[in-house]
């Protein structure tokens, strides 16, 4: 695509082909912008959200920096440059939408570091031109084909917990050999070698022939599953489950706004059942399929997002989302007197322990009624891959070597806090894992998860039982805590 667009400027003037270059980037930025909150996998991997990107290369390429002729301008526009490639790297969480908005730090702080560098000298460029460091930019596009098959493959192979800081120096290491082999002889031999512009298309079309009939296979046979015994394809075939938790209504996506928050679905009291509230992130809402079956007794409402803490004092990097959800029941419909329990779960970490202390010491002084969901177990890879691994290599015990080890103990400690405060709690990680070996299966062999901790709907209700006895007790005796 893009030889072709630069063919078909060359019949404008150079002026006249950096507006068009430039008004496609523009064009192509607002994709990137309406589609990251819409359609956040599509926008990242295809390329009308993307080429902005690019084409942002291609005006540095054909600029006239004449303003960096300033020795004061052009050090403070490679310094701007270098903090806005670097300052995403300690800013930017999982919970950042990407492209969008996201991606202009690094791509404009790389424009300007090389339009300053191309006018003269700066103090950045002196740093970034030492020879180790230029070494590894130029292997830097074979390190970035080379880092990622690496990693996966190494985690597939793994028999033992891939998290092991020997194996993440290996994958290192490896990706450097590789990427320095692969830089030295086969991406230097073609970039000497002259190719007549009709072979690079008639190879390059050859290429996306081959690659696009690869991928249309690949798509209608569902992944090749007759490669695998029936029983492992059947586990590996969770790794697509699509979670039903009432997302965009009840639970609101990286890209939902506040707005989309349903009260009238979510939030609707009932005056002949008691009235529970399901509260957190992710890690609370893949509990309500499971707990709105097995409690019919109950009225449970629901207000989640993703990652979102239910405490007073969210992080300084929450999503807007989160924070007016969290304030709008914390502030608004929790004082109103609206609920008989509040349910609160989440994805708990051990920087949670204090906020969540506080805000449970508030709740129970405010008269509120908690249950407190603790953190279930977790794997460092998808369970139903690791179960299917297992299988297909007659390893049992595969997916226990995997479970992440730090959740025992912050459920006790957990737990600890919560009595302390006077509130009840549910360890959902004792309930899966207190036998020694945790439990990896719901009804019919169907994985309790569908990735690395979050419930299928399955899995949902088997947890549901680790409520019994505390919600029944809420539900026949009434309040947890005095008024």
């Amino acid at each position: 695509m893009f030889p072709l667009l630069m063919i078909g400027l060359a019949r404008f003037g150079p002026r006249a082909a950096t507006w068009v270059i430039g008004g496609i980037a523009l064009a192509s930025l607002a994709v990137s912008v309406i589609g990251v909150k819409y359609a956040p996998g599509a926008t990242f991997y295809l390329l009308p959200a993307r080429t902005w990107e690019i084409l942002l290369g291609a005006l540095v390429a054909r600029g006239n920096f004449n303003v960096f002729d300033n020795a004061g301008i052009r050090q403070a526009a490679a310094a701007v440059g270098a903090a806005l490639i670097v300052a995403p790297i300690f800013l930017y969480t999982e919970a950042t939408p990407f492209p969008g908005l996201a991606a202009l730090p690094p791509c404009l702080g790389t424009a300007m570091l090389i339009a300053a560098g191309s006018r003269g000298s700066t103090a950045v460029g002196a740093a970034l031109s030492v020879r180790p460091v230029v070494f590894v930019g130029l292997i830097s596009y074979s390190l970035y084909l080379w880092h990622w098959p690496v990693i996966v493959l190494m985690q597939e192979a793994l028999p033992a917990p891939n998290l092991a800081r020997i194996w993440k120096i290996a994958a290192i290491l490896l990706s450097f050999g590789l990427a320095v082999f692969s830089w030295r002889y086969i991406e230097q031999p073609f970039r000497v070698r002259k190719f007549e512009p009709r072979t690079i298309f008639r190879l390059s079309g050859i290429g996306i022939a081959a690659a696009t009939a690869v991928g249309a296979l690949v798509v209608a046979t569902q992944g090749l599953p007759t490669r695998f015994s029936p029983d492992v394809a059947k586990i590996a075939g969770y790794l697509g489950y699509v979670s039903h938790n009432r997302e965009g209504q009840c639970f609101l996506n990286s890209y939902d706004k506040f707005a989309a928050f349903q009260p009238d679905v979510c939030l609707v009291r009932s005056s002949e059942k008691p009235n529970v509230l399901l509260m957190g992130d992710s890690h609370a809402a893949h509990l309500w399929t499971g707990l709105n079956a097995r409690f019919s007794n109950i009225n449970l409402m629901q207000a989640d997002a993703v990652g979102c803490k239910p405490v007073f004092s969210q992080r300084p990097r929450a999503l807007a989302s989160c924070t007016e959800l969290m304030n709008h029941i914390f502030k608004t419909f929790l004082p109103a007197g609206k609920v008989d329990v509040l349910i609160i779960s989440a994805n708990w970490d051990a920087g949670d322990v204090e906020p969540l202390r506080e805000t449970l010491v508030a709740l129970r002084a405010s008269g509120v009624r908690v249950l407190v969901s603790g953190p279930t177990v977790g794997y460092d890879l998808p369970l139903p891959q690791l179960m299917a691994i297992g299988l297909e290599r007659g390893i049992p015990d595969f997916a226990d070597r995997h479970v992440v080890t730090d959740r025992a103990d912050l459920d006790a400690r957990m737990e600890k806090m919560t009595r302390e405060a006077g509130t009840e709690y549910v360890s959902i990680y004792r309930y899966l894992c207190g036998s020694g070996e945790c439990a990896k299966t719901a009804r019919d062999g169907i994985p309790i998860a569908f990735d690395s901790s979050h419930f299928t709907a399955e899995g949902s209700a088997y947890v549901a039982h680790a409520f019994d006895q505390i919600l029944g007790k809420i539900i026949v005796s009434g309040p947890l805590v005095a008024n």
